[in-house]
């Protein structure tokens, strides 16, 4: 059921468009037991259900849509009168409905959209740039936090006052690799890095050392060595000979020679694939011809991104390439230049959506949001409710003192609605979890910021309907949509399906526009091969059909050395023969003897004897075999060369739905028709008179016919029960309006 009205809902938003003017009216365009529906409502739902997408609406198209709509209004009162808006299922469904359309409403697209683009200009780019890190044994403590600032503050200042940076890097960076690379990352580009550390680097000038900026990792500062045109990606394949195993320098002598001869019987027209396979140690992609997905400088050692990017040539080779895995032979394959922006936006922006710096977007979107609606904090209050945070607070243990005088206080609030500390408080209490080595004013102060947001929020969404237009008529048409499938079921839909009695007598009562035209019951066969047509045109003459090639022996009688034949050939024949009417089974006898047993022992076993025929044989055994005397079996008979050639089709026609059916006499029999390249064969079984349409034929149609008609019922019910006035006076100024040139 939920699946039926998410489609009935979604056809019942389809086509929104912009209303020919801005109708923020508070007049209405009629009532219901005095109840308006206003102008702005009536004329958004007029030019999204405008289908024919005309500019011009006359008088006639608008009054015809009143009418529509005045019916429409009069089932959701109906059912409002009902109180299916009350229900549980109906507010569940809404909320849901409504959180949804809230979401897309909640996104400021225009964050994203600067960020995407931020993002395509650094990709434009590479920079090169060392770095030093100082770590943060808790982030969440202040202390640790402080600490490492200090630290990190006072190299900033030694690299500033002519300090050598690299050396910095090995005596103080907490990366672990700053004692190997001296702090040096080599080239990056955009997305590559988390973004703070993205955002300083290329905002930094060549050759200067960046203020100390703060990641997940701890502190940093960097350090801009040059900036470079993006190459792109780059396509290779690679021999990769490990060095874990050395254990001293002659072993690495050893494998350096052996990448020496490898590498010169490579440029001497030796085979890559087959040195790769023997020789490489990446057993991921040694039996793909060493081959390694496309990747940007930044995203392999930089060794290995380096000489990659140096080849020029696709099918060019290193020199023997050392990185900490081992020693590589690089070929290069292709090489990608960066795309353009159009063709990477839509990738970009989901890269985006999941990167570090969607929490930039969401919090330019609160900081947008506080301003629009006037939000105040309260730093007198503020600091004093901070002051009542303690350690219980961090095993989630923590309450307040309900005698405060404080707790009435305003310590914020958004727009005209004001938030006391108590709020604030109740908040906490509920919010409060165990956490570790933190101070507990920083912790109060999060769940602070984490309760402003909230309500942030909250404000934002439950005036989306003031502040947006769109929204307001949607989340209307929600509610009502929901309400009027409910109600459309209970009184329509469902309820003609299962009123039987009065389904059939509707039927029965309207008999007459449930007619059949004459029909002819026919088979089509269709083939460009004129052999193959004149071969079913000789098979059309024979009683019956082989459905299949197997022929199943049977023993008559009593003979028990074969039971297990008997039971499950008579079992799978008496399934396959309730499967088509139109199947039989072919007794094939060797001698006449056997006949009246055999088919005995056929019908004991379930087999109706209307559906056997005889067939005397001068094989020594006596079989069963499925055939079919329905001509549209035809080509199961037909070899596997004739099976490509022949197409068939069989139905139940009447005058003007097929053009081979029209272009014959109506009488049984073979015809025969060429069209164009085509040979048909059309084998008429029946010519039907014109006759009453079965019930069970027409069913569908007959309970959409029956729903119609309950619903004009119901609707003449309803303008008979309520009261509607329409507002002439506004509606011939809506006609007015839309009659202007």
């Amino acid at each position: 059921m939920k699946v039926y009205l998410q489609l009935f809902i979604l056809i019942l938003l389809t086509g929104c468009f912009r209303n020919p003017a801005d109708h923020h009216s508070t007049d209405y365009i009629f009532s219901i037991e005095g109840n308006p529906v206003f102008v702005d409502e009536f004329l958004y739902n007029l030019d999204k259900n405008n289908y024919h997408h005309d500019s011009i609406i006359d008088e006639g198209e608008i009054n015809e849509y009143l009418n529509l709509y005045v019916n429409f209004k009069l089932k959701v009162y109906e059912a409002r009168m009902e109180g299916l808006d009350t229900t549980e299922s109906y507010k569940t469904e809404y909320k849901k409905y409504l959180d949804q359309l809230a979401e897309s409403y909640m996104k400021d697209d225009s964050i994203v959209e600067v960020l995407v683009k931020e993002a395509y200009e650094h990709l434009k780019t590479e920079v090169k740039v060392s770095h030093i890190l100082i770590r943060m044994e808790n982030p969440a403590n202040p202390r640790d936090t402080s600490a490492a600032y200090q630290k990190i503050n006072q190299i900033y200042r030694m690299a500033n006052n002519g300090g050598d940076f690299n050396q910095l890097a090995v005596q103080y960076s907490e990366d672990p690799s700053a004692s190997i690379n001296q702090g040096n990352l080599g080239f990056f580009t955009g997305l590559q890095m988390v973004y703070p550390f993205e955002k300083t680097a290329y905002s930094t000038p060549v050759g200067k050392v960046s203020s100390p900026f703060k990641t997940r990792f701890g502190y940093h500062i960097l350090k801009v060595h040059e900036i470079r045109p993006s190459q792109g990606k780059v396509e290779v394949a690679h021999i990769m000979f490990g060095i874990n195993k050395i254990s001293n320098s002659s072993d690495s002598l050893k494998i350096l020679n052996r990448v020496l001869a490898i590498h010169d019987s490579l440029t001497h027209g030796g085979g890559w694939d087959y040195f790769c396979e023997k020789y490489s140690e990446d057993i991921n992609s040694k039996e793909k011809g060493g081959r390694l997905p496309p990747f940007e400088n930044g995203r392999i050692f930089p060794a290995f991104s380096e000489a990659a990017f140096a080849l020029q040539i696709p099918g060019e080779l290193s020199g023997p390439v050392l990185t900490p895995y081992g020693w590589h032979i690089i070929k290069l394959i292709h090489k990608y230049p960066l795309a353009s922006f159009e063709d990477m936006k839509e990738d970009l922006t989901s890269r985006i959506k999941q990167d570090s710096r969607s929490e930039i977007g969401n919090d330019l979107l609160i900081a947008k949001l506080k301003k629009e609606n006037g939000f105040y904090m309260n730093h007198a209050v503020r600091e004093k409710a901070m002051r009542m945070a303690d350690s219980t607070l961090l095993s989630a243990q923590w309450h307040y003192d309900e005698s405060a005088s404080i707790l009435d206080s305003a310590i914020f609030s958004i727009s005209d609605k004001t938030f006391t500390v108590k709020d604030f408080f109740n908040y906490a209490r509920v919010q409060q979890r165990p956490v570790r080595n933190m101070e507990p004013s920083y912790y109060f102060n999060q769940l602070l910021t984490d309760f402003t947001h909230g309500e942030i929020l909250n404000h934002e969404r439950n005036h989306l309907g003031d502040k947006y237009f769109d929204f307001r008529m949607i989340s209307k048409e929600y509610a009502d949509g929901i309400l009027l499938f409910e109600i459309m079921d209970n009184k329509v839909w469902s309820f003609a399906i299962q009123d039987s009695a009065g389904l059939m007598r509707f039927y029965e009562e309207n008999i007459d526009n449930y007619q059949w035209g004459p029909r002819l019951k026919a088979v089509i066969f269709r083939s460009s091969d004129v052999q193959v047509i004149n071969s079913v045109r000789v098979m059309l003459q024979e009683p019956y059909y082989y459905v299949s090639d197997v022929s199943i022996p049977v023993f008559a009688g009593s003979d028990e050395s074969h039971p297990h034949v008997k039971k499950s050939s008579i079992d799978s024949l008496l399934q396959l023969l309730t499967a088509d009417d139109s199947w039989r089974i072919e007794v094939a006898v060797s001698d006449k003897n056997d006949d009246k047993e055999l088919l005995s022992f056929l019908e004991q076993n379930g087999i109706d004897a209307g559906k056997i025929l005889v067939k005397y044989s001068q094989d020594d055994v006596n079989s069963l075999r499925l055939i079919s005397i329905a001509k549209k079996d035809l080509d199961k008979s037909i070899n596997d060369n004739w099976g490509v050639n022949l197409h068939i089709e069989s139905g139940t026609y009447n005058k003007g739905e097929l053009d081979v059916i029209d272009l014959i006499e109506w009488k049984e029999g073979i015809h025969d028709l060429s069209i164009e390249d085509e040979e048909y064969i059309i084998y008429v079984e029946k010519v039907l008179p014109a006759m009453d349409q079965e019930f069970g034929e027409i069913q569908g149609k007959v309970i959409s016919d029956y729903q119609n008609y309950l619903e004009k019922q119901w609707i003449n019910e309803l303008r008979d029960k309520y009261d509607v006035q329409i507002n002439h006076q506004v509606l011939k100024k809506i006609v007015r309006d839309f009659e202007k040139p």
